[in-house]
């Protein structure tokens, strides 16, 4: 048996009453929209009319099985297992051979008698109405025939009825669709098409106002609503009416306030909504979301009323109606009459004259054509000019400054005097060393002369060691004068005011730089430093001399960053001929490094839209 029959077990048989309950009870009949309950009434009214045991209807199911659908029986005459099975056997035949049948069926030493009529509207498999009528019943069989028959063409026409009615239902909500559409179609932007759609649907319904919103099931924003000039989403009034939407989208589900008698079970009850009720001075409100084919939110509907035109079942079937249209007719508004600069621009192309157009579609391409025209695609870098081999001049041992010669900036050739040091100390020592000496050779010719072996190998040691610091001193004495080792500029060494001044062995006097090259380091910003290469073309322009330009090109880029005046940079390097002598260490500036050429509206946008990539994605 199938698991969704429906058995119904009458306690006592009705008695065939007049013409006028007939015609009451089917008119009932008729009034009932669902199919299977329709089945269900239609049975169990030909059981009750016929006197028949059982009624049956039976109907292919999922799995393609015959299988009763429906099964009413009449107190105290279930049919057992076998009758069961024999009364699948005649609807089975009856459905295959489309004829109608009566048969005599036994089982426990019982007769009855089996009528069935096959249905078949169109649509489907095809259905068979079956009855069992006890022995009592057996001068009857052609009367219940008969009534069984016409049960079967009873279906029919409901079906017919019902199909009319979805064919009408179907055309006024095309109709309607139709209707909004060809309101709507002149609106300049999605707002007032919204706008011109909550006015129609307050005249269709005939109720006080109505209100539309746009958004998920969690942001929802009232667009429209009918009756206002200037929809004021601030206002009171408007925050309770975009509360109970809000409350609709967010449950799915239609709801009303206060709770409706029509179809309670479908219509839910809202949140307490006095205040709505009290600030647009309604007595019903009725809302309805809005979804997409694929189930998702896409806003809401309301409908408020007043009691001298209150909510019906007709106009509750009307926004039933609506709804589902209304939905794609706010997702064609929000993409075909847009907001915002799309919106704008909708407006200008649907007012403009033709000059206007062709030159606002003229002067984009324009642009957009020179925005990819390629350019050469210039790097740009602070730079400072270096020398390129400096060295350092220091002090050749201890002793006082007595002289200075040079000052920075001064430019010198190779064995230039540059500085003196004092040379009264070291003449001193040299005195006191040579005295020392003689005396050391003469106590080692005494140690001899009395063969003193100790005393004179004592001896010839201090004579030696005093020979060498005398050779020492001379060397100092002999070069006081610092001399530059090589051509240059003195870069440092402003040693004026250090006249007198004691210096060390080794400590740095001066830094000498040659003139004819000069290396230029160039620091590179960190985001740009992958567009440079070695040999890319160099264009200097010094702050010093801003109206020459010097060219050279990229000789290499260090591969390690460094921080330079707070920022990462990258350190290039480049070099610079300086024959003239015009060029000093020290000169700062700017280079353009040509890395190839790009598109203009890449060279352009491309360091902006590299900052939003990083910071905001």
């Amino acid at each position: 048996m199938n698991p969704g029959l429906e058995v119904s077990t009458k306690l006592s048989a009705a008695s065939v009453g007049d013409r006028d309950s007939l015609v009451s009870e089917l008119e009932s009949l008729h009034a009932i929209e669902d199919g299977m309950e329709f089945l269900h009434e239609l049975v169990d009214f030909t059981v009750n009319q016929t006197g028949a045991r059982s009624g049956f209807v039976h109907g292919i199911d999922e799995s393609g099985r015959l299988a009763a659908m429906v099964m009413v029986n009449r107190a105290g005459h279930e049919p057992g297992p076998e009758t069961l099975s024999q009364v699948d056997g005649v609807a089975a035949r009856a459905l295959e051979t489309k004829q109608n049948q009566k048969l005599t069926l036994r089982s426990q030493d019982q007769r009855q008698a089996a009528l069935a009529v096959p249905i078949f509207s169109g649509e489907g498999n095809g259905l068979v109405m079956l009855l069992l009528l006890g022995p009592e019943r057996a001068p009857f069989l052609d009367p219940a025939f008969s009534l069984l028959q016409f049960s079967a063409a009873q279906y029919l026409q409901h079906a017919k009825l019902q199909e009319l009615a979805r064919v009408r239902r179907g055309f006024l909500r095309a109709t309607l669709l139709v209707d909004l559409l060809t309101h709507v179609e002149d609106a300049s932007d999605s707002k007032e098409a919204l706008s011109l759609v909550a006015n129609e649907l307050r005249e269709l319904l005939g109720c006080e106002r109505v209100a539309i919103a746009r958004g998920s099931e969690r942001r929802l924003q009232l667009e429209t609503v009918s009756g206002s000039t200037r929809l004021e989403r601030r206002s009171q009034g408007n925050w309770s009416l975009l509360s109970f939407l809000r409350e609709s989208a967010a449950n799915r589900v239609p709801m009303a306030w206060p709770r409706s008698e029509l179809r309670s079970t479908e219509l839910l009850p809202a949140s307490e909504q006095r205040d709505l009720m009290e600030r647009f001075a309604i007595d019903q409100a009725v809302a309805f979301p809005l979804k997409r084919s694929d189930d998702v939110v896409v806003g809401a509907w309301a409908a408020l009323w007043k009691s001298e035109s209150p909510l019906t079942e007709e106009r509750l079937q009307m926004m039933e109606a609506v709804t589902p249209h209304l939905s794609s007719m706010t997702l064609l508004i929000r993409d075909a009459l847009p907001t915002g600069v799309r919106g704008h621009l909708r407006r200008f192309f649907r007012r403009a004259s033709r000059a206007k157009r062709i030159f606002a579609v003229g002067v984009p391409l324009v642009i957009l054509g020179l925005l990819l025209v390629p350019v050469p695609h210039r790097v740009g870098a602070t730079a400072r000019l270096t020398a390129m081999d400096a060295r350092q001049v220091a002090a050749p041992f201890p002793g006082r400054l007595e002289e200075v010669f040079v000052k920075p900036g001064d430019t010198v050739e190779a064995g230039d005097v540059l500085a003196k040091l004092d040379g009264r100390e070291i003449g001193w020592r040299l005195a006191e060393a040579v005295a020392k000496q003689e005396s050391a050779l003469k106590r080692r010719d005494q140690a001899r002369a009395a063969k003193d072996v100790a005393e004179t190998q004592m001896a010839e040691y201090e004579q030696e060691a005093l020979r060498l610091e005398v050779e020492l001193l001379r060397y100092r004495r002999d070069h006081l004068e610092i001399r530059s080792p090589r051509p240059g500029l003195i870069l440092s060494g402003d040693l004026e005011r250090s006249r007198g001044v004691p210096v060390d062995t080794g400590q740095k006097l001066f830094e000498i730089a040659p003139l004819e090259s000069l290396k230029l380091e160039m620091a590179v910003p960190d985001e740009e430093v992958h567009f440079v290469e070695p040999g890319m073309p160099v264009e200097l322009r010094l702050e010093s001399r801003p109206g020459d330009s010097l060219a050279s090109e990229v000789e290499e880029v260090y591969p390690v960053a460094e921080v330079q005046g707070g920022e990462n940079v990258y350190v290039s390097l480049a070099t610079f001929d300086n024959e003239s002598g015009t060029l000093r260490p020290g000169m700062r500036g700017r280079v353009k490094i040509e890395s190839g050429r790009k598109p203009l509206g890449w060279v352009l946008f491309h360091k902006p839209w590299n900052y939003l990539r990083i910071r905001w994605f």
